[in-house]
């Protein structure tokens, strides 16, 4: 039976039961993606405990069946170990325990990862905090590079900025292309305050941390700073966002940039008025940037109400460049219009026509 003669005889069943039937042509909706059955992480034999507690905090994936994921884990001795787990083309091979060199990482060790960014397949950063040689918590990274996976490597400050017992970790990490990426966290400053910094490798080698900066006037005197998550648009182009304690003493949600390597001063989330509460106990919780500059951080703050309320705030670029006077040089502003256009600016350009006298 063909489809003509299929649709003549439902018509012709519609009209003996005494109805007009309309056939049109509907479109079948997409069900959505077809979601497989989960998948426990594997261990090769002897690494994991019978009563495992593992758990993956963070997945990156940069093409269809090629991602890592990210967590802790138990060991056989009942320790708490950072681990990672990568599929090639759709399979899980097993998870693979976090490497320290010796003398780094505590007898009875504690070490997790909070965070994975993958550039592109193998090149990936993961981030987290493990327990020193003193027992103190530190911040550390850990790196693949063509899918070979380097010792971690903790958290390096300058001299004088970090407390002799240390309390640190990332919470986030973005890798913009292969070794240049940005780890976003929290440490104990020589005070015993908590401050807000960010860790920056460029061309697969760490920098020193660099704590969030502020104008004066803004930041509390005992300060309790951090940034939750960071975003990296392209190498050296970053934004990381959290939460800081203002001079009266307040929770805000803020921002810090940083252009071609080079980071400004935090930035405190603005409202327009009678919007925010005078204690407003807001925070970004997340960030995300595409391209450089172009920005959108989300989190919560309390409003007049004292009531907990969801909100985004966004950048949008730099200001458009001045274009010449009439009559002046243009090479030069045609290369700056290059760049800026390049950077994803929109370049709105009015052409004056000049009038000759007879």
């Amino acid at each position: 039976m063909n489809v003509a003669r299929v649709v003549r005889v439902v018509g012709v069943v519609g009209l003996l039961a005494g109805a007009v039937l309309a056939v049109p042509a509907v479109a079948v909706a997409d069900s959505g993606p077809i979601w497989g059955d989960a998948t426990p992480a594997t261990f090769a034999a002897d690494i994991q405990n019978a009563a495992p507690t593992a758990q993956l905090n963070s997945v990156s994936c940069v093409s269809a069946g090629h991602c890592t994921a990210a967590g802790s884990f138990k060991d056989l001795a009942g320790n708490t170990q950072a681990f990672t787990q990568t599929s090639t083309s759709g399979t899980w091979g097993n998870a693979v325990p976090a490497t320290f060199a010796t003398n780094v990482q505590y007898a009875a060790p504690y070490a997790r990862f909070d965070t994975v960014s993958c550039a592109s397949t193998g090149n990936c950063t993961a981030a987290g905090r493990f327990k020193d040689l003193a027992g103190n918590l530190q911040a550390f990274t850990q790196t693949s590079t063509s899918g070979t996976w380097g010792n971690a490597v903790p958290v390096t400050l300058a001299a004088g900025l970090q407390s002799a017992a240390p309390f640190a970790y990332f919470s986030s990490v973005s890798c913009a292309s292969a070794g240049n990426c940005t780890a976003a966290g929290r440490f104990k400053d020589l005070a015993g305050n908590f401050q807000a910094f960010t860790q920056t490798s460029t061309g697969g080698t760490w920098g020193n941390a660099v704590p969030a900066t502020y104008a004066a006037g803004i930041q509390n005197a005992a300060p309790y700073a951090y940034f939750n998550s960071v975003s990296c648009a392209s190498a050296g182009n970053c934004t990381a966002a959290g939460a800081f304690k203002d001079q009266g003493g307040n929770t805000q949600a803020f921002t810090q940039s940083s252009t071609g390597g080079t980071w400004g001063n935090a930035v405190p989330a603005t409202f327009t008025t009678d919007i925010q509460n005078a204690a407003p106990n807001a925070y970004f919780k997340s960030v995300s940037c595409t391209p450089a500059g172009y920005c959108t951080a989300a989190g919560r703050f309390k409003d007049q109400a004292g009531n907990l309320q969801a909100f985004t705030q966004t950048s949008t670029g730099s200001e458009p460049p001045v274009l010449p006077p009439t009559g002046a040089d243009t090479d030069g502003f045609i290369a700056a219009a290059v760049v800026f256009l390049a950077a994803g600016g929109l370049l709105v350009v009015t052409r004056r026509r000049r009038v000759l006298s007879a």
